[in-house]
């Protein structure tokens, strides 16, 4: 998750898209809560 949002930054530092990078954020944070629900 962390190596991600160095990624994002990154990109967004050099003026890139940052759309694919955030989905991947997206869906971690997705499956984690998903995980923390079922316990």
């Amino acid at each position: 998750m962390v190596s991600l949002e160095m990624e994002r930054c990154q990109k967004k530092i050099e003026h890139k898209d940052v759309t694919k990078t955030d989905q991947k954020i997206a869906e971690l944070k997705q499956q984690f809560e998903t995980c923390c629900q079922e316990r």
